[in-house]
This record gives C-alpha cells, structure tokens and sequence, in this order.
C-alpha cells in the first residue's frame, strides 16, 4: 500500500519476473509454482516516480505425495500399538487418528506408531504437512486381535478310551473371534506339557490327534492359533487309553451242525497282527465245561485281519468263544460268541 502526504498516489505498477508493469488494481493471481520475483513502485499525481522495489515469492499450492500403511501392510495386528510406515515426498510434520481424535502435530519420520482403541476393525488416518501448510491425507485399515484363542475340552477329564491297536485318534476344536488357523499337540504321560509353536495341522477350527503311543493314563495337550497369530494357552486333558482288538463275530458253517470238524473264520478290525485264541465249552449236565483251545491263523485284508482254523469238537451244543489278545501282553479285548450243534 502506498501513500503520498502532498500530491497523492496516483498509481502504483508491478511487474513479474521483469515482465511488464501492470498498474496494480486487485490481489494478483499468479497461476506458476515455484519462486518469482516481484517488482513495483508508485507515481504521485505531480508525477514523482518511487525507487522499484522487489519481493522474492514462493508459490506452493501442491500438497506432498506419497504412500502410508499399517504393519506393512498385515490384515491383522496382535496389539493394539500399530507401526505406521510411510514414503511421504515434501512432508515435515504428520499426525494420526486411529478413532480417538487427532494427535499432535510432529517432525515427519518413515516410521512411527499410533494407538488403536480397542479390538476390531481400525482405521488409522495420517496428515502430512508441508512447509506452506498444504496437507496430504491418507488412510490404511487393520483388524485388531490381541485375543487369544481358547480350545475346548471334547471329553470329559478321566474318560476312557477303547481305541484299535495301539493307535489313538481324539478330536478336540477350538474358538475365536476371528477365526482358529493352526493347532499345536502333544500327547504324553506328563501332566502340565506345553505343546511348542509349530503347528502340527492348520486350516481348521477343529482337529484330530493320531498318534502311536502305549496304554496307560496319559494327557493330551493341544493349544490352538488365530488367524491373525496368537497362540493360546494349553489345555490339559487327561484320559485312559487302553489298546486292543476289535474282534469279528466267528463264522461257523451250516455244516458245522452235521460234522464234528469244521472251518471257523472271522475278523478283526485292526492294524496289526496278533494271535487269535478260539476257545470252546460244552453244556453237559447243565454245566459248562472247558472244551479245546488253540491259536488260529491270522490274515491281512483291506478290511483289517481274518482268522480261520479247523475246530473239531464231540457232538452236542457248544457255545464257540473267540477273543483277540494283544501280541506282547497277551491281554484279552473284545470277547465274542457263537452257539453251534454238533451231531
């Protein structure tokens, strides 16, 4: 603004870059960025010319540029502290809103950490500034899970399990906000295992442990992970197990009640062999007595293992018993009958 205490100002000039003068009658808009140089004077009404003076301008209405994510870009975080990591061009000072208000503006940095709310769905929203106040916003979304899963018990503490051979299959699940994705056992003697990290099957909120072990009161310990990486505390669970044979009901032909020797077969489910006795009584007198025993001869199949041998008995009623023992303790599981004549 210029004045004149005698004469008046009559006009004031001004000129870009030592472009031509342009009698000056408005704010300028000056349509370039960068620097420019602004030159101007005024004349009074008796003529007197000022002395140009000249202002260096710098024109920035560009704000910064860049990218920003949370936790590199994860779908979800296991605490609540998020890293925000950003390549911001012309930013000296950010800020954030993680959805409880804007924080303090300060110096810009590739890294820094904002605070989520609670668990969830969080949306963090940085502001970067520059040096002429021009900002630039910009916003990453995350799940929020610091909550463990939990594994639930499928049978009760103490059960027993009656299982083939000496192989042991227990289903076990688990639960969790967002979803299990990996499960962790152990099964052993030991009361308070911890099952490592390393999962031993993955995909599934539910699962099933296989595994050879010996009979004997034994625990299971399994402890589940989330989708978004935490493992939880384990569970024990403890349980009987007690190996043994599943044997099929003999098979006695019907010539079995016209001729005193014949061919006994059956089956056991299983997957390992072991000796099948046949025992036998007879009723005599309304008693039972003992009648002859003997190892049968056992056979692999698809299906698991037959048995067959020749019994010869004396005439009468019989009541034919089979059971499978175990191959090492000779324990006997799983008892059938069959009643036959012999004539």
């Amino acid at each position: 603004e210029a004045s004149d205490t005698l004469s008046g100002v009559l006009a004031t000039r001004y000129s870009i870059d030592g472009g031509a003068a342009t009698t000056y009658t408005a704010p300028i808009e000056i349509a370039v960025e960068g620097e420019i140089v602004v030159g101007f004077s005024s004349v009074d009404r008796a003529g007197n010319i000022e002395a140009t003076h000249t202002v260096t301008v710098k024109i920035d209405s560009i704000p910064p540029s860049g990218t920003m994510q949370i936790d590199g870009g994860a779908q979800y975080a296991t605490s609540r502290t998020l890293t925000v990591d950003s390549a911001i061009s012309g930013a000296i000072e950010m800020r954030f809103d993680a959805g409880g208000g804007w924080g303090a503006w300060t110096p810009y940095a590739t890294a820094a950490t904002a605070t989520a709310p609670g668990e969830g769905d969080t949306t963090v929203t940085a502001q970067y500034r520059d040096d002429a106040s021009n900002v630039l916003e910009l916003s990453d979304t995350i799940v929020v899970d610091t909550v463990t899963p939990e594994v639930d018990r499928t049978w009760r503490r103490g059960d027993t399990l009656e299982t083939i051979g000496s192989a042991v299959t227990v289903g076990f699940s688990a639960t969790d906000l967002n979803g299990v994705s990996a499960f962790s056992w152990v099964v052993d003697a030991d009361r308070e295992t911890v099952p490592d990290t390393v999962a031993d099957s993955t995909g599934s909120d539910s699962g099933r442990v296989s595994a050879t072990i010996g009979g004997g009161s034994l625990y299971l310990h399994v402890r589940a992970r989330d989708v978004a990486g935490n493992w939880g505390d384990a569970v024990h669970v403890a349980f009987t197990f007690r190996s043994g044979r599943v044997l099929g009901r003999p098979i006695v032909p019907a010539s079995a009640f016209w001729r005193e020797t014949f061919l006994v077969t059956g089956g056991i489910a299983g997957d390992v062999a072991v000796p099948v006795v046949l025992e036998s009584s007879g009723l005599v007198d309304g008693e039972w007595v003992a009648g002859p025993s003997f190892d049968a001869v056992s056979v692999s199949t698809a299906n698991g293992w037959t048995y067959s041998a020749l019994v010869t008995l004396p005439r009468g009623i019989w009541t034919l018993r089979a059971r499978a023992t175990g191959s090492t303790d000779r324990t006997a599981y799983g008892g059938v009958s069959q009643p036959i004549r012999v004539r």
